[in-house]
């Protein structure tokens, strides 16, 4: 359970004429983690800066894991199109990629030969979202 300020009304510089304060009942809230803030941005370590990425063989994304997340948001930027729906993953469980502080997704891509593509990840809790990481590299046939 918490409080919180409903309404209130001041009628001079500092005075509270009144207050309005509801207790709100939260089930399940008991074992909810607190954030004040959100968590770090993630330390990507693989693919490098500048890597090249050969088409349709598998590849490993990896990132180091950041403390307070509790999920993960990651994508692909298709340089030559501007899109990242086609590789977009969206509230992944930490559970679920990392293991002794490395997260991991592996994908097959298929974006157009060129430079400039990126790999992005950021981390998220209740209290809100981390910048994104951007890790330009280069897709090869």
């Amino acid at each position: 359970m918490f409080l919180t300020i409903v309404n209130s009304l001041v009628n001079a510089p500092g005075k509270i004429k009144f207050l309005l304060v509801v207790a709100v009942s939260c089930v399940g809230c008991a074992g909810m983690p607190y954030y004040e803030n959100p968590p770090p941005t993630p330390i990507p370590i693989l693919p490098a800066k500048s890597s090249v990425i050969v088409n349709q063989t598998d590849t490993r994304f990896v990132w180091r894991e950041t403390e307070n997340a509790e999920h993960y948001d990651f994508h692909i930027f298709n340089r030559a199109n501007s899109d990242i729906s086609t590789y977009f993953l969206e509230r992944i469980d930490p559970d679920e990629v990392c293991y002794q502080q490395l997260c991991e997704i592996t994908l097959e891509l298929l974006l157009p030969v060129r430079n400039g593509h990126a790999w992005r990840v950021r981390a998220g809790n209740i209290a809100g979202k981390s910048a994104w990481t951007r890790i330009e590299f280069e897709a090869a046939n």
